[in-house]
């Protein structure tokens, strides 16, 4: 359980993954582009831990869309062979920065509930749109 992800899971029964659960993605038409507002996005969520039950809140994320394009992945190129031998972390870092890390929020609220029933968990999302 991941509560810096908004509740992102996985559940294992011994060694075999049984579920896999990334929390909520949204294809959203912007104009003519579609966007995607995903909830696995690290970030600052409201979180209550309790002996049965966890709870999640938070907004959605906006994720990024940026991608390699031919020229981009030259001047990568050129710059690992120069400079980025020498700092391959920095390099990294960077392009973490610019392709994958952040977190924009959208308006799309929600909530993740878990709850201990018996002997299994309940889980239990929901989602809120400002329109």
């Amino acid at each position: 359980m991941a509560l810096n992800k908004g509740g992102a899971f996985k559940f294992f029964r011994g060694d075999r993954l049984v579920c896999s659960d990334t929390q909520f993605s949204l294809q959203v038409g912007q104009g003519r582009q579609l966007s995607n507002a995903v909830g696995h996005l690290v970030g600052t969520y409201d979180t209550q831990v309790n002996q049965d039950e966890i709870l999640i809140r938070g907004a959605l994320g906006w994720a990024k869309q940026k991608q390699m394009t031919p020229l981009n992945l030259l001047i990568l190129r050129i710059v690992m062979f120069t400079v980025g031998r020498f700092f391959p972390n920095l390099i990294r870092k960077l392009l973490q920065k610019v392709l994958i890390t952040g977190k924009r929020p959208t308006t799309f609220q929600f909530v993740r509930q878990l709850r201990w029933e018996g002997e299994t968990w309940r889980v239990v999302d929901q989602l809120r749109s400002p329109n």
